[in-house]
């Protein structure tokens, strides 16, 4: 199994949240890291289920917020502009 976060892409997010993301891939492009994709989760889910995995769950920022953060007193929240995504091998 496989866990990870990705990018959402830019024109999946609205108002600050663009403007963030978009900010922070010009920083770290000026650290010499750039961010080298982000994705519409139809398109990865398509293209990690070529590559043979199933994919289990892929939380927006909203469901990790629910998750994660719930009832927290300093109401934290999770952005919108990254998914957390889980990956099992399909065994089929």
């Amino acid at each position: 199994e496989v866990v990870l976060d990705y990018s959402t892409d830019f024109q999946e997010l609205n108002g600050i949240e663009r403007l963030g993301s978009m900010g922070v891939a010009q920083f770290t492009y000026l650290l010499k890291e750039p961010l080298l994709g982000q994705f519409k989760p139809r398109d990865l889910h398509q293209a990690v289920e070529q590559m043979g995995f199933e994919v289990v769950e892929d939380l927006s920022g909203e469901a990790i917020t629910e998750r994660y953060f719930n009832a927290r007193i300093d109401e934290i929240r999770h952005t919108s502009a990254t998914r957390l995504l889980h990956l099992r091998l399909n065994r089929k």
